[in-house]
């Protein structure tokens, strides 16, 4: 049978050296000795060079060990620590890369933004990320004396 473990935590460094990990609730090895695992409500951190912190959690998810790639599934949440946060239904994670892509409507927030699309693209570790049209951005500014 397929081996099952609860609560696994799985730990890594990405190409750049940046710790990882990866928690769920359930884990199951979808064939003696393989190297992917179906998990029950993961999550995942990642702390970047700059200090800031990265995690992402959702219903499902499948985590391939040798390839650094997580595939998330349901209600899928993805944060910074510097208050930014995107909702999904599906997103892939390239931990080696520090990528994540997704082709599933999303919401997201931020301190100076409101942001929605059909699909995203992080690349190069969140320096860049890319909204799948259409796609909506409102900015807020910094507010100064006498305005509202």
């Amino acid at each position: 049978e397929n081996l099952r473990m609860v609560n696994p935590r799985f730990t890594g460094l990405d190409s750049a050296n940046q710790p990882y990990t990866i928690t769920a609730e359930l884990a199951t090895q979808r064939a003696v000795g393989a190297e992917v695992a179906n998990l029950e409500l993961p999550s995942g951190d990642i702390m970047l060079a700059d200090g800031a912190r990265v995690w992402v959690s959702a219903d499902k998810g499948v985590y391939r060990h040798q390839a650094h790639q997580l595939e998330l599934r349901g209600h899928v949440d993805l944060f910074h620590d510097r208050g930014y946060e995107i909702h999904t239904s599906m997103t892939r994670v390239d931990l080696n890369a520090g990528s994540a892509e997704g082709n599933e409507p999303l919401q997201g927030h931020g301190p100076d933004v409101e942001l929605s699309g059909q699909g995203f693209r992080i690349d190069n570790r969140g320096a860049r990320v890319t909204l799948l049209g259409p796609a909506r951005i409102k900015l807020y500014g910094a507010k100064t004396e006498g305005s509202r």
